[in-house]
This record gives structure tokens, C-alpha cells and sequence, in this order.
């Protein structure tokens, strides 16, 4: 018997077949559900989906660190807003304080200036030359080291006793 040609022209070799019914090449396929390959892999499967849903699953233990974390750190966020707060109007209340103290040391050299310019040291000259004042000799000098205070505050009046003068007390 002669090739059969397909419609693209090529030639097949077919066989002849005996009877109404054309067998198919069927190929069994191994049942898949007695597979130790897909079993290992369907168990390998769930294994990983077992965990995937532990590790999302949130813990009590987690989520109370979370909580106190969170607490904490809302509480070192105010306590430093705090400490700026303070530091913010402590800097306010120096650069006042320094306004206020360079406005008295301007009060003070100007006051310092109309004292020295109301004693006219040549009427206390004059003044003490007409009642008998001579300057005091080196030896009636007395000099001592006092540390404690730039002047002395005088509230009351010294009292006038008969002990003589401070230069005999000294002298002796």
C-alpha cells in the first residue's frame, strides 16, 4: 500500500487497521497519591505553613514588651520636652538678669561720676588747712591685711570712750 499524505504534503507511513475502533496510545501514569515524592513535599509544605502561621501569631510576652517600650518611650519624649521647656526659659531669666545687672552697673558708674564730680578737693584742702588738719606722719600709720570684704558697713555709731586713742592701743 502507497503513503498516505497529510494536507501539508508530507508523507506518513501508516498501518492498516483491522476494525471499527483506532487504539490510542494511552501511557499509565503512577497514582499520585502513593507519590513518596509528593508526600514528602505536601509534608514539607505544611511543616512550612505550620510555621509561617507561629512566627505570625503574636505572643502576650510580645506584645506587653511592646506596650512598655512604647510607654517608655512616650515618657522620655515628655521628660525631654520638659527639661528643654525649663532649659528655655532658664536662658530667658539669665539674659534678663544680665539686661537688669548691666542697667545697675550703668546707674552705679554714672552715680560714681557725680560723686566724684561734686567734691571739689581743693575746698577740703582749704578746709582742713583753716581748721588745723595736717597729714598724718608715716609712724601714725597703721596697715593690716583684711581679706574678707571690699569695705565695711557701718549700721551704728561708734562709741566715744576715755581709753585714749587707737594709735596708743597699738603702740604699747
Amino acid at each position: 500500500m502507497a503513503a498516505k499524505t497529510s494536507e501539508t504534503g508530507t508523507a506518513q507511513k501508516n498501518s492498516y487497521v483491522y476494525g471499527n475502533a483506532v487504539r490510542k496510545n494511552v501511557q499509565i501514569l503512577p497514582d499520585p497519591r502513593k507519590d513518596p515524592i509528593r508526600k514528602l513535599r505536601e509534608q514539607e509544605k505544611r511543616e512550612r505553613d505550620r510555621t509561617i502561621a507561629q512566627a505570625e501569631r503574636i505572643s502576650l510576652v510580645y506584645v506587653l514588651f511592646l506596650t512598655a517600650a512604647a510607654v517608655m518611650l512616650v515618657f522620655i519624649c515628655y521628660q525631654f520636652l520638659t527639661m528643654q521647656t525649663a532649659m528655655n526659659k532658664n536662658v530667658a531669666s539669665i539674659s534678663s538678669l544680665q539686661m537688669e545687672l548691666e542697667d545697675l552697673k550703668a546707674k552705679n558708674d554714672f552715680q560714681m561720676s557725680q560723686i566724684k564730680e561734686s567734691v571739689d578737693l581743693g575746698a577740703v584742702r582749704a578746709a582742713a588747712e583753716r581748721l588745723g588738719m595736717v597729714d598724718a606722719a608715716p609712724e601714725q600709720i597703721v596697715e593690716y591685711d583684711y581679706d574678707a570684704s571690699d569695705y565695711v558697713r557701718q549700721y551704728k555709731d561708734v562709741p566715744e570712750g576715755d581709753d585714749g586713742s587707737v594709735l596708743e592701743y597699738f603702740s604699747e
